[in-house]
């Protein structure tokens, strides 16, 4: 009964297994699944990052992001009437869960596109349109507001340039840019 509107698979090198994630429409709602697969055998392992959400609008997972440790590091975003909310989620190698963080963002969310940097900091985006913010996500599991934009370019994808800046690929109506932020 579900459909699909996005799928991602990757193999993790460090944790020795392959991870799907998916965003889904069912009943008027949308939710997200991630199931990670044996290379091996193909059997599905268990995850705690399972089926998530429901309900109208639901929630939209962001382009996941592994770090060199092999720890799974997932992003979802929410739109509510009440609030607008993005929670992280991390995976460790293991299969258990290395906890979640949950803070409320100051823009529409949307699917964020997510990318890690050379000291395994992830780096993902968060908004749409004119109003978006890029957020860190350190090791340590906490949650930073690094850049936002106001103006008529709406950014798209992220990508890690080194240690301590990233490029993000934009879009004007004269066609598409490409932007470098150093934060350190």
């Amino acid at each position: 009964a579900d459909w699909y509107f996005s799928t991602e698979l990757r193999f993790n090198d460090v944790g020795g297994w392959f991870v799907h994630l998916a965003a889904y429409g069912v009943g008027g709602g949308a939710g997200f699944r991630t199931r990670r697969f044996d290379p091996e055998t193909g059997a599905e392992l268990e995850s705690p990052l399972g089926p998530s959400g429901g309900g109208t609008p639901g929630v939209s997972p962001g382009t996941f992001t592994l770090r060199s440790d092999g720890a799974l590091v997932v992003t979802r975003t929410q739109s509510t009437p009440i609030a607008d909310t993005a929670r992280v989620m991390t995976v460790l190698p293991d299969g258990s869960s290395a906890g979640t963080v949950e803070f409320t963002t100051a823009f529409r969310p949307t699917n964020p596109s997510s990318t890690v940097d050379a000291s395994d900091r992830v780096y993902f985006l968060v908004g749409r349109d004119e109003s978006q913010a890029i957020y860190r996500f350190d090791v340590d599991a906490s949650v930073t507001e690094v850049q936002r934009r106001c103006d008529q370019d709406e950014l798209h994808e992220l990508a890690a340039v080194g240690e301590h800046a990233i490029a993000a690929l934009g879009r004007t109506d004269a066609g598409d840019f490409v932007e470098q932020f150093c934060f350190e």
